[in-house]
């Protein structure tokens, strides 16, 4: 029956029942306490909601989050004495990991008059005469649970079977509870955000569809300035569970890290509202340092394994430094904008713009610059092409190489093809130069090929066809000035009109002064000389045009003529010694058409075998020295000083 019981103050009497408003409910142990109150105290909750009642007891926070207020049952009512001794022992292991009861039938009257031991059960012999007068009845989950909390059992209660076994009047010995296993938490991780990260090793896709089998899809991951690497994924601490006793069973521990730990060079952690962050702090080449487990990016590529369809394939690199420490392989292309390599090349280089350094040899492969770039090999250039169009190369020994650029500057070359503006050559060994400048220390002829050389001289054709036609302007302009000149000097000398003029002349400048009948004597003078004045005006119009034509045709001729000095002024060839078979001849070329790139180097091939043996010949010899300077027609072309 209902006992008269003081509630709490969190706790609400409604016509549905006991309510329990947690808002006033606050932290701890305060329904735990109410509980055990109640229970203790010999009363139970009737018509109680047992999963609200373990959510109250050790899961408030979830509750909080969801509801305001809970039903917890229909009323606090007595757990009566003749009910208690219906309830038998309860078996809880000593490690609390499970709790075991024996049900059987139960009789509320018969034991009345029975001597009732500590733990419920009859301490003496049930007479038969009792045993037939019992009435049989069963046991109530609302008192059980209480049973079970005085037995100290308080945690892991198993109500579906409980409620069956007592639904059905069943017997027997059965686990009322087992302890609560603790939910492991997760470890902290992190979780990749850029599909870049990794190296992709399969065939690169072209973009008009297939794939190309010499380039990989990503071997050199390059991230953008801002780009998310990682993300810290925090960890899950794990849910904890409970013994029968109600006792806290801790889950493991889960494992954390620094995400600071893991941000190298060029990256920074950045907190963000969904969380923590590796960023790119640069554009560049990401990289996975897997002993420090940490991640870098820098502007600069450096590869120790070499290129090779094995270890990289081609590569096409986007970046402003790559430095090599293994060799490139034949057939195999690097592209990028500066690249240093420090082993040997067999392949092919290609920089955007940017410098080539190859510390050692270049042997049968090819270095490409675009306009501006330079080439520099420390070593041997064997068999190779090199060109820098716009850029200088220099190369410490090249042997059969194809060589172009703007300046070139070889320690040695042997029987090389070399184009370029400015050429400069230490030794050269039957080799086929074209340059607009050369400076050769030694020159020599290699077996049965002789050592030539080329000056490319500016083609002053179209300049001298029009210097001609202003000189022949210019002269006629002079024959009509002399013939202007001379037709007034006559027409002064006639009918008076030179004193006339005189006369007019210094009355303007008032040197002399004249009457009123000197004055009119003056104007009838001037009337009879009207016609030869203004022939004279007319003559001293065409005689001031034809000056001013004059000047004009002389300042372009002067033009003209700069220009054919200043486009020739920096071709000139030194040669300090030659040792063996050497030609040095002069070929006219359009200055305005590219003639340094590889290209051009058949061109000129071809104008100079067109030529016969002495055309533009300067020099022909096996021993001596030359040294020569280009002039302008005006101051024809020839050696500065003899060949010795």
């Amino acid at each position: 029956m209902s006992i008269p019981f003081v509630l709490p103050s969190f706790i609400t009497k409604r016509s549905d029942g006991l309510v329990v408003t947690l808002a006033k409910l606050g932290k701890g142990d305060t329904f735990l306490a109410f509980v055990d109150s109640v229970f203790s105290g010999g009363s139970y909750f009737s018509g109680l909601d047992f999963g609200a009642f373990n959510r109250l007891l050790y899961a408030q926070e979830h509750l909080l989050a969801s509801v305001a207020q809970v039903r917890l049952a229909a009323e606090v009512v007595e757990f009566a004495p003749d009910r208690r001794t219906l309830y038998r022992a309860v078996q809880v292991s000593p490690d609390g990991k499970e709790a075991l009861y024996l049900f059987e039938q139960v009789y509320l009257d018969s034991l009345e008059d029975v001597p009732i031991s500590i733990d419920g059960t009859p301490s003496a012999p049930v007479p038969k005469s009792k045993l037939a007068a019992s009435k049989p009845v069963k046991l109530d989950f609302d008192e059980f649970v209480a049973h079970l909390w005085i037995n100290g059992v308080r945690a892991g209660v198993d109500e579906l079977q409980i409620r069956q076994i007592i639904a059905k009047g069943g017997t027997g010995r059965l686990k009322v509870a087992h302890w609560i296993e603790p939910t492991p938490g997760k470890n902290a991780s992190i979780e990749e955000k850029s599909k870049l990260l990794r190296r992709d090793h399969s065939p690169r896709a072209l973009q008009g569809g297939g794939v190309d089998l010499g380039m990989y899809q990503n071997h050199f991951p390059q991230l953008e300035k801002g780009e998310l690497l990682v993300k810290k994924i925090p960890r899950v601490i794990g849910v904890p569970g409970r013994k029968v006793t109600g006792e806290i069973l801790l889950p493991a521990e889960p494992t954390d890290f620094n995400l600071s730990a893991m941000a190298g060079v060029g990256t920074v952690v950045e907190e963000r509202p969904d969380g923590q962050y590796v960023v790119a702090k640069i554009t560049g080449f990401v990289s996975i340092d897997k002993a420090s487990n940490q991640f870098s990016i820098a502007a600069k590529i450096v590869n120790r394994a070499g290129v090779s369809m094995r270890t990289t394939g081609d590569l096409q690199l986007s970046g402003e430094d790559y430095e090599e420490f293994g060799e490139i392989q034949e057939r195999r292309t690097v592209e990028g904008k500066n690249i240093t390599i420090h082993a040997d090349v067999f392949g092919n280089i290609v920089s955007r713009g940017g410098v080539i350094l190859l510390e050692r040899n270049l042997m049968k492969g090819n270095a490409t610059t675009s306009a501006g770039g330079g080439i520099i090999i420390r070593g041997l250039a064997s068999a190779a092409v090199l060109a820098a169009p716009g850029g200088k190369i220099q190369v410490k020994r090249a042997e059969g190489c194809m060589i172009s650029g703007d300046h070139i500057v070889l320690e040695a070359a042997t029987q090389c093809r070399i184009v370029g503006r400015r050429v400069e050559v230490g030794a050269a060994v039957g080799c086929v130069v074209f340059a607009r400048a050369a400076a050769i220390g030694v020159a020599k002829d290699h077996r049965n090929s002789e050592m030539t050389v080329t000056m490319l001289v500016p083609n002053q054709a179209e300049n001298e066809k029009k210097q001609g036609e202003l000189r022949e302007r210019i002269a006629e302009i002079a024959g009509k000035l002399e013939f202007t000149r001379k037709a007034i000097e006559t027409l002064k000398e006639q009918n008076g009109l030179g004193n006339f003029l005189l006369l007019k002349e210094k009355l303007a400048k008032g040197a002399i002064q004249i009457t009123s009948e000197q004055q009119t004597n003056l104007f009838k003078l001037e009337n009879r000389l009207s016609k030869p004045l203004q022939h004279l005006r007319v003559l001293g119009v065409s005689l001031e045009n034809l000056q001013r034509t004059q000047a004009e045709l002389e300042v372009a001729l002067r033009a003209l003529e700069e220009e054919a000095a200043a486009v020739g002024g920096d071709v000139q060839c030194i040669v300090s010694s030659v040792t063996g078979e050497t030609v040095v001849r002069a070929l006219s070329v359009d200055f305005e058409t590219d003639v340094f790139s590889g290209e051009g180097f058949q061109t000129l091939a071809t104008m100079v075998r067109g030529l016969n043996d002495s055309h533009g010949k300067l020099f022909s010899g096996s021993a001596g020295k030359f040294s020569w300077r280009y002039k302008t027609k005006a101051n024809t072309a020839k050696p500065l000083t003899k060949p010795a």
